[in-house]
């Protein structure tokens, strides 16, 4: 179904899940949960349908995770159980802390910190995703905006969902936070996976020409994986590229991985991008990376991910 606001045209579909009585449950709770199941089942196949559990359905148990998930992602929102990370980005050159990646994780009820890999497709397949990507620049600005007054300047990275720029109000919801702290917006680096810029190009290049446009800069994250990556330093309007880790790993011991990391780095100068390495682990790395005129570096060797505000505190005059 199709219907038009002004002059945009929406689209809007249906996933149906449907549990009987009383086959599936005895009581409303019950009936819900397993309707929530077969919607996912919909999901799952592509949306725009319908599904009908089935009492020997092989994926319940699968479903019932996800279900669970979603609750607890609810939960964490709702009670504030997320926690972000930050992990120190080194400037090659000077050998000095440049900025910080901040890195989402979520707090359970036994206080065991949980990775994003557990909860985030939960998220993007519930549509939570949204409110993460909003909790996170809200976080993650409130606590520039706290280190600056405190009189510690420092520049955080900020990622985004493959959905940001999917979500309308995500947009305005940054300018408010702009004005309500008054930081100066290109302190403020935003990041996304090369993987979810191509997955629609003409909304990510909206998205991030919207971004620079309200003055903050933009990351493109996981670079190099697609095969089509060089394309993107024309196609897209971001200042930073971040080369995949699978391009860092063993640089020191395969020449071609040092072939292809010495291009893109050049090929992202001559674009006007600066370049960031992942998943730098040691010296030798470093080295290399110096040599090749990488401009920033990240990883276990730079530094592992702790809570932001352990950085505070660290590095806050007292």
């Amino acid at each position: 179904m199709e219907f038009q606001v002004e002059d945009q045209i929406h689209k809007l579909s249906a996933s149906i899940g449907i549990a009987l009585f009383p086959e599936h449950g005895n009581n409303i709770e019950e009936l819900l949960a397993q309707a929530d199941l077969a919607m996912y089942r919909v999901k799952d196949s592509g949306r725009g349908g319908w599904h009908l559990l089935s009492g020997d359905d092989q994926s319940q148990r699968l479903m019932r995770t996800r279900v669970l998930w979603k609750q607890r992602v609810e939960h964490a929102l709702v009670n504030d159980c997320f926690l972000l990370y930050a992990q120190p980005i080194l400037g090659v050159h000077d050998r000095t802390v440049s900025h910080y990646e901040i890195l989402l994780r979520m707090q359970g009820d036994d206080g065991e910190i949980i990775l994003p890999g557990q909860f985030i497709e939960v998220a993007e397949k519930s549509g939570l995703i949204h409110s993460i990507d909003r909790m996170v620049m809200s976080k993650a600005i409130h606590y520039q905006f706290f280190a600056e007054k405190q009189g510690l300047r420092v520049i955080f990275t900020i990622n985004l969902s493959a959905h940001a720029f999917n979500n309308p109000d995500l947009l305005s919801y940054l300018k408010q936070l702009l004005q309500e702290t008054g930081l100066a917006p290109q302190r403020i680096i935003f990041e996304m996976t090369e993987t979810a810029a191509i997955s629609d190009l003409v909304a990510a290049r909206r998205f991030m020409e919207a971004i620079n446009e309200i003055g903050c800069r933009f990351a493109l994250d996981d670079f190099g994986t697609g095969f089509a990556s060089f394309q993107y330093l024309k196609e897209l309007p971001f200042d930073l590229i971040k080369i995949d880790g699978s391009f860092i790993r063993k640089l020191s011991s395969r020449t071609d991985d040092q072939i292809l990391v010495k291009a893109m780095a050049e090929i992202a100068h001559a674009f006007g991008k600066k370049t960031v390495a992942e998943y730098v682990e040691d010296q030798e790395t470093l080295a290399l990376l110096d040599k090749y005129k990488i401009d920033y570096a990240q990883g276990y060797h730079i530094g592992r991910p702790v809570p932001v505000t352990s950085i505070l505190e660290e590095n806050l005059p007292h």
